[in-house]
């Protein structure tokens, strides 16, 4: 758990069949954290952000987050994910749920789903106030990639792939959704 943290830069943790991987919440101050090369297997949640500062945020780069990836309605800040992998496992359904007023920037990522419980469940689910999901790569067996949720002000979603079959996504949102 991450909890009083400010400007702090994590190389290489690693954390295998923990119930969560990495926990970003206020103690006695928002976070800011920047994670490169984190390793999360088997994890119930890789990561898991209650809240971080909403000028700097939390971002994970060359990262592999085997387990659900969520961001909590309480988070405030901004939250990357770059150049990483995100996993799915026989835990968790959706891949990314992503809730919270803070932006969700996930760019040049691979979202694998081949070990996911739940073909139909969607890969991930964005109900943030704003997001963009641009260049990343779907694996895996789920055919439902990206849902939109109805509290979202704003999605662009650019440049994504499907290494079998075609990109689906559905927006049922408030606010614009660019695709």
């Amino acid at each position: 758990t991450f909890g009083k943290t400010d400007w702090e830069y994590v190389y290489d943790i690693y954390a295998e069949n923990a119930k969560v991987g990495v926990r970003v919440t206020p103690l006695e101050s928002t976070g800011n954290i920047l994670f490169n090369g984190a390793d999360m297997r088997g994890c119930q949640q890789s990561v898991l952000v209650d809240d971080c500062q909403a000028h700097a945020g939390v971002a994970f780069t060359d990262s592999v987050l085997e387990g659900q990836f969520a961001t909590e309605y309480t988070n405030g800040g901004p939250v990357k994910v770059q150049n990483s992998v995100i996993r799915a496992n026989a835990y968790k359904d959706i891949v990314m749920d992503l809730h919270g007023s803070g932006t969700v920037i996930v760019t040049g990522c691979t979202i694998d789903t081949a070990g996911g419980k739940n073909a139909a469940a969607w890969a991930v689910k964005i109900n943030t106030d704003r997001s963009a999901f641009t260049g990343n790569t779907f694996t895996g067996k789920y055919t439902k990639h990206i849902y939109v949720d109805q509290s979202s002000l704003g999605a662009v979603l650019t440049g994504n792939a499907v290494t079998s079959g075609k990109l689906t996504v559905e927006d049922v949102s408030s606010g614009d959704c660019f695709y």
